[in-house]
């Protein structure tokens, strides 16, 4: 199930587990990724590729 799709208020993202964070970011990227791509425009840092431990 997707996480992004349980997210709609700052308190669900206090909910999460820092386990769950990374997999977070992929979705958030892979979305901003797709939007983009279809709508154009400029992604800059956000699909940085730095992955911290």
């Amino acid at each position: 199930m997707s996480i992004l799709k349980t997210i709609h208020s700052p308190a669900d993202l206090k909910r999460l587990s820092p386990a769950q964070f990374p997999a977070l970011c992929q979705e958030l990227r892979e979305q901003i990724i797709g939007v983009v791509s279809n709508v154009g425009g400029h992604l800059a840092s956000i699909c940085g590729t730095d992955r911290r431990p």
